[in-house]
């Protein structure tokens, strides 16, 4: 199993691969995380959705990279500890139903209407779905 901030080389090339770039990423954005949950924590104003506030602002400039590295990203999240994928799972399905309440409630446009259309067929599936914290 592969864990942050590993070095992995591409030996043929000897050029650093996209995974290594990517964990390098992640490590700097869980030190800025650490570093400003520490700093709040010490003026006594933490809010809860804070970390979660700063993780979404830093995957949607993930995304809004010209390459993401989406199987980088999938090899990562599937070599995390099963708990951690089935609470990253439920993450994702309360994500799929606020993009799917959007779309109930008209609040989407051209740049995310795929998005919302099919979070909506999702949500139906995940509504029925139970994922236990084990």
């Amino acid at each position: 199993m592969v864990g942050l901030g590993v070095l992995e080389y591409n030996i043929r090339r000897g050029e650093k691969s996209p995974f290594f770039i990517f964990t390098i990423y992640l490590d700097k954005l869980t030190s800025s995380m650490v570093s400003l949950d520490i700093e709040l924590r010490e003026r006594g104003n933490i809010m809860e959705e804070t970390r979660g506030t700063i993780l979404a602002k830093e995957f949607g400039n993930y995304a809004n990279s010209f390459n993401p590295d989406r199987e980088g990203f999938v090899k990562g999240i599937r070599n995390e500890h099963r708990t951690l994928q089935q609470e990253i799972m439920r993450t994702f399905v309360e994500l799929v139903n606020a993009w799917s309440k959007d779309y109930e409630d008209g609040r989407y446009d051209l740049r995310n209407e795929q998005t919302v259309i099919l979070a909506n067929e999702f949500s139906k599936i995940a509504k029925e779905s139970y994922l236990p914290m084990i």
